[in-house]
């Protein structure tokens, strides 16, 4: 699986480390948590949290990073360009 990465002038592609089914298990089990707490929206500055659930592996730790997970969009990683894995 792919994932789509916006950047405001086009798309970037980057392959998730792990299965399509394995993303959808963690996005699901994040949002059961999400629903549990009653959280519409769940943000991680934390890169390792970051990685669970999107993939996403940054070098630049000490860069600011988020990811945002809402209960009905895809989650979104704010980053730098120059962090953005592409293929």
């Amino acid at each position: 699986m792919r994932l789509k990465i916006e950047d405001g002038r086009g798309p970037l592609i980057a392959s998730l480390p792990f299965s399509p089914e394995e993303y959808a298990t963690r996005l699901a089990r994040l949002r059961d948590a999400m629903r549990e707490q009653e959280f519409s929206v769940f943000v991680s500055f934390s890169p390792e949290n970051i990685f669970w659930i999107t993939g996403h592996d940054s070098p630049a730790y000490h860069y600011v990073q988020a990811c945002v997970v809402s209960l009905e969009d895809v989650p979104v990683n704010l980053l730098r360009r120059i962090d953005a894995k592409t293929e």
